[in-house]
Parts: C-alpha cells; sequence; structure tokens
C-alpha cells in the first residue's frame, strides 16, 4: 500500500497518475476509495486545498469522482503554469 502514499511524480500528468493509483488500486483488490483519497490528500498543499473543496464524501462512484478530480487537477496546473509563463515572457 506504500505506492498509494507516494506523490505524484512531477512530470506525470494528473490523468497519467490518476490511471496509474487505478492500476494500483486493482492489483491490490479494488481499492477505489484509497484512489480517490489519493488524489485529493497526497497532491501540493495547494492543489489538496482546492480539491477538498470539490470532494464530495457521499458519492459513492470512486473511479468517476477521482477521475473529474483528476482532469479538474490539471486544467489548474495547466492555467497556473501558463499565467507564470505569461508573466515570464513580460519581463
Amino acid at each position: 500500500m506504500k505506492l498509494f502514499a507516494a506523490k505524484k511524480y512531477i512530470k506525470r500528468s494528473w490523468p497519467e497518475h490518476h490511471l496509474y493509483l487505478v492500476a494500483v488500486g486493482g492489483a491490490a483488490g479494488g481499492a477505489e476509495q484509497q484512489v480517490l483519497d489519493n488524489i485529493v490528500l497526497y497532491a501540493s498543499l495547494e492543489l489538496s486545498t482546492i480539491m477538498m473543496a470539490s470532494y464530495r464524501t457521499h458519492r459513492l462512484d470512486y473511479l468517476m469522482h477521482d477521475e473529474e478530480l483528476a482532469h479538474f487537477a490539471q486544467t489548474i496546473e495547466m492555467d497556473s503554469r501558463s499565467e507564470h509563463d505569461f508573466f515570464l515572457e513580460e519581463k
């Protein structure tokens, strides 16, 4: 189960990380809830805070919910990178 607690590799996109976690969960016997927990809890502090606002504990479709959160996280990271690049170009 240490694979679930590992942070996302920096060069891996969030959708790729999601697929990785689903594969680990499948090998561990279908630990779908742990995939969702990892997406939310082991993200960076800023991203985890934002994703906690979108995390719905009452949902039972764990794989769909964590896929949505993974795409949401990827969008946020891409937007923050493009803003960062925009400000670097102005200097």
